[in-house]
């Protein structure tokens, strides 16, 4: 049986060993003892370092998906602990999620509880969780709504403006139509509004010398962007009014405009007379011809600051077929995307002679077996200007798998005879989801 000796000298450096005497080997062998690992003794994260680690936890990005169990993990980070609480609900109610009327309506009443329990004497000049309120989004409400309903949404709206002092972001749904004091209240009550979708503005609830759009963009000088829509082409003429000669307006940060299913209005003709520096971004639906004409004298005015310019459908049904103009690329000389809708312009007319056209990017419509969509695609652009177009986009169309001889037929074989002669001038051609033909 082997004996073992541990032999330890506190004056020596080298770690202790253990000495093993056997019968059979009369020479020792020595077994080093490894210490045990230290105990790590961490130092505590600052307040401020976890404050961010969970904002940053329960902060959505605008790309993400929002869905209820998403949400209801939000929420429980603000049932760990009190402190946790403290510093997860301003997140929590910066951009709150309302997928349904229900929801709507239980945020109202809570705000409107707390609310009505906030008094001067708090040291906050507004009342709390509304005024941690920055982005309201109501786009995932059902779009068709009773007109009980809609009249209850219009109260709603309007007597929640004032209580949402630090609201930056509104999306609305473009079928309420909502009423003019909707739009009023949201000017005058959220002054730092930076993005407004849904808009809408109706000439038969513009009252006379009184615009609401118009007052809303007056009041509001740090919008980015904003998305108007209109009713469409009236029955009856239009009731085009003169230059506008009054005060321009200043919206220095409005970087992004949709101006969809509007012939006329008029805070389009103080736009027109307004410089909008920074504007780069326009959505539009064409009218032309004596029911109005906004697109060109707009594109005059502010298409040489443009680099993406979208034509948009109107409410209208079925949709009037108008062409944009086919001098785009003069109007618009600094464009980079370009997307465009039936009926296609015969051709597009090249720039000045001399210079290039930095156009980068075309979209165009579904393909239609017509002889004047091909004959756009292989004569209607001017490729010789456009030395640097990258790729042309087909709208509402997929490359599907070849199916033998008859997958080669059809708009398919079409759009693969147009991009194999593209390809040859260094174009690519891709589908909706930016997939290329070959």
């Amino acid at each position: 049986m082997a004996t073992a000796t541990l032999t330890i000298d506190p004056l020596s450096s080298s770690p202790p060993h253990t000495t093993f005497l056997t019968p059979v080997k009369s020479r020792p062998s020595i077994l080093l003892l490894l210490p045990l690992l230290p105990v790590i003794h961490l130092q505590p994260l600052p307040t401020e370092l976890w404050a961010r680690i969970v904002t940053l936890a329960i902060r959505r990005d605008e790309h993400d998906v929002m869905n209820e169990e998403d949400e209801k993990w939000r929420w429980s980070v603000a049932r760990v602990c009190k402190w946790w609480k403290r510093v997860a609900l301003p997140e929590l109610y910066a951009d709150p999620h309302i997928p349904s009327i229900t929801t709507f309506d239980s945020l109202l009443s809570h705000l409107r509880v707390t609310d009505s329990l906030w008094s001067p004497l708090h040291r906050l000049p507004y009342s709390l969780p509304a005024g941690w309120i920055r982005t309201l989004d109501l786009s995932h409400l059902p779009p068709h709504l009773t007109n009980k309903q809609l009249l209850q949404l219009n109260s709603h709206l309007q007597a929640l403006w004032p209580m949402l002092p630090r609201l930056e972001d509104v999306t609305l749904k473009r079928e309420w139509m909502v009423c003019a004091g909707v739009v009023t209240g949201l000017g005058e009550n959220c002054p730092r509004l930076r993005k407004v979708k849904g808009i809408t503005w109706r000439e038969d609830r513009c009252g006379l010398g009184q615009d609401a759009v118009l007052a809303l963009m007056r009041a509001c000088k740090w919008l980015e962007e904003m998305e108007i829509c209109g009713t469409g082409m009236p029955s009856l003429p239009l009731h085009l009014q003169g230059s506008y000669l009054g005060e321009p307006l200043r919206m220095d940060h409005l970087h992004t405009l949709s101006l969809i299913g509007l012939p006329s209005a008029p805070f389009i003709d103080v736009l027109l007379v307004s410089p909008l520096p920074v504007l780069r971004t326009l959505t539009v639906t064409p009218y032309t011809g004596e029911r109005g004409e906004l697109m060109t004298p707009f594109l005059a005015v502010h298409g040489p600051k443009l680099t993406s310019l979208s034509f948009a459908r109107g409410p209208e049904w079925p949709s009037l077929p108008i062409a944009p103009p086919s001098n785009l690329l003069v109007l618009c000389p600094d464009l980079r995307k370009l997307t465009l809708l039936h009926p296609l312009p015969a051709a597009l007319d090249p720039p000045r002679r001399g210079t290039l056209h930095p156009l980068e990017y075309i979209s165009v419509p579904r393909p239609l077996m017509t002889h004047e969509y091909a004959s756009f695609l292989r004569t209607g652009i001017p490729y010789g200007a456009l030395q640097n177009l990258k790729e042309v986009k087909l709208l509402e169309f997929r490359w599907l798998k070849a199916l033998g001889r008859a997958g080669d037929t059809g708009a398919r074989r079409g759009m693969i005879d147009a991009a194999v002669l593209l390809r040859k001038r260094g174009v690519k051609v891709v589908d909706e989801r930016g997939v290329g033909a070959f």
